[in-house]
C-alpha cells in the first residue's frame, strides 16, 4: 500500500475530470477512430481517478475491465479499414 499527497490526489481528480470532458465530446464524433480514441480517453481518466485512490491498488483493480471496450473498437475500426467498401454489403457482411 503507497501513500499519496493531497496535492496528487487533487491533480489526479483533475486530469481524470479533463480526460473525461474530452472523452466524451469524441465519443459524440460519428468516425469509428474518434470513438476509439474517446474511449481510450474514457479508460484512462477512470485510470487517473483509481491512482488518486486512497485505496489505489484496489480501485486499479475494480476497474481494469475498462481497457477492453476500446480494444473491441479498435478490432472494429480495423476490420472496416481493411474491407473493401463494397465488401460490407456482401451476404457476411449483412
Amino acid at each position: 500500500m503507497r501513500t499519496i499527497s493531497a496535492t496528487d490526489r487533487r491533480l489526479g481528480r483533475h486530469v481524470g475530470a479533463l480526460l473525461c470532458v474530452a472523452a466524451l465530446a469524441l465519443l459524440a464524433a460519428r468516425a469509428l477512430v474518434w470513438s476509439a480514441l474517446g474511449l481510450e480517453l474514457l479508460a484512462a481518466a477512470f485510470w487517473w481517478w483509481a491512482r488518486a485512490a486512497s485505496d489505489a491498488d484496489r480501485q486499479l483493480a475494480r476497474w481494469g475491465w475498462l481497457r477492453r471496450p476500446p480494444g473491441a473498437l479498435w478490432l472494429a475500426t480495423a476490420i472496416v479499414a481493411a474491407v473493401p467498401a463494397g465488401m460490407h454489403g456482401a451476404g457476411l457482411w449483412r
